[in-house]
């Protein structure tokens, strides 16, 4: 797809956005799945907008991407949204700003182990599985608040909570049950909603929608 149409996908998506915000009375913002973007592309809606916020699921192939781009662009900030494998922390931690599939206090704290050590800040989100599915990562709802609590009480900061609903049901009962969940716990952001799905993530208190395919299945 020609870097001008990938430029014209995200802009239709912004404005998209801004709609639903505005209908709904929210504020949420666009976190911007680049797995499918080259390296090229991400760069072009970098030099062209004002998106600084990315998602990638897999270390290896954001390692093969993300280190030039962020040298040409400290701000930009990239969260890890896919399974973190423990023996790849360390990487993890070198080249992530955000970890948001966090399913364990022991994962918790071995983050925060190797933050220490290279002195770097990283947002926390816990990964809730709200479907209770069981081929789905993260942490069910039964075992949520003693997670959730454990990590507290190790002194690590939990910035959100994340989650993927099942394709199948009504998508509008588990973005509302993560808003009572956020509410409860006194949580600042809930990261929510995809492309099929991110105007009912936004009506129910999304503060981040992921989205990628928009971008580029648009015509």
């Amino acid at each position: 797809m020609q870097l001008n149409q990938i430029l014209k996908n995200y802009e239709n998506l912004i404005a998209k956005i801004d709609e639903y915000n505005n209908i709904y009375k929210n504020n949420s913002k666009l976190l911007l799945v680049s797995k499918n973007l080259t390296q090229e592309q991400i760069l072009h809606i970098l030099n062209n907008s004002s998106q600084r916020s990315f998602g990638e699921n897999k270390i290896q192939d954001a390692m093969l991407k993300w280190p030039d781009i962020k040298d040409q662009h400290s701000d930009a900030k990239l969260h890890l949204i896919g399974k973190l494998q423990k023996n790849k922390i360390k990487k993890a931690v070198e080249l992530f700003d955000a970890i948001e599939t966090i399913y364990s206090v022991e994962l918790a704290c071995k983050i925060n182990e190797e933050m220490s050590k290279i002195n770097k800040k990283i947002d926390f989100f816990i990964q809730i599985n709200i479907g209770d599915e069981q081929q789905k990562s993260g942490v069910n709802l039964k075992n949520f608040d003693s997670i959730f609590q454990g990590i507290k009480k190790e002194g690590i900061a939990i910035k959100g909570i994340m989650c993927i609903p099942p394709k199948s049901g009504p998508s509008f009962f588990y973005f509302g049950y993560m808003a009572k969940l956020a509410q409860e716990h006194k949580i600042k952001e809930i990261s929510m909603g995809m492309t099929s799905d991110f105007e009912t993530a936004i009506k129910f208190g999304s503060t981040q929608v992921r989205i990628g395919s928009f971008i580029t299945n648009s015509a």
